[in-house]
């Protein structure tokens, strides 16, 4: 015989539902700003920041402002 299934707990089923909304939510919102902060940061290097400005100024590590300049969408 088969075990017999046990039934959905669809209050913590909600709970988690409501919780993966809002958390693709907050995801959406720090890849909006994260892109605002790249094209910020590609600004600044247009007018002179040298790589450290960028850095400090980001508060990332000086090897990792190569790669977000890269990724930044130019106009």
């Amino acid at each position: 015989m088969c075990p017999k299934p046990s039934p959905r707990p669809e209050r913590e089923l909600a709970r988690v539902r409501v919780l993966a909304d809002e958390l693709a939510d907050l995801e959406a919102r720090v890849a909006a700003v994260r892109a605002q902060r790249n094209k910020a940061m590609l600004d600044a290097r247009r007018a002179g920041a040298t790589g450290q400005h960028l850095a400090d100024a980001a508060g990332i590590d000086r090897r990792n402002v190569t790669e977000v300049l890269r990724s930044a969408t130019p106009e």
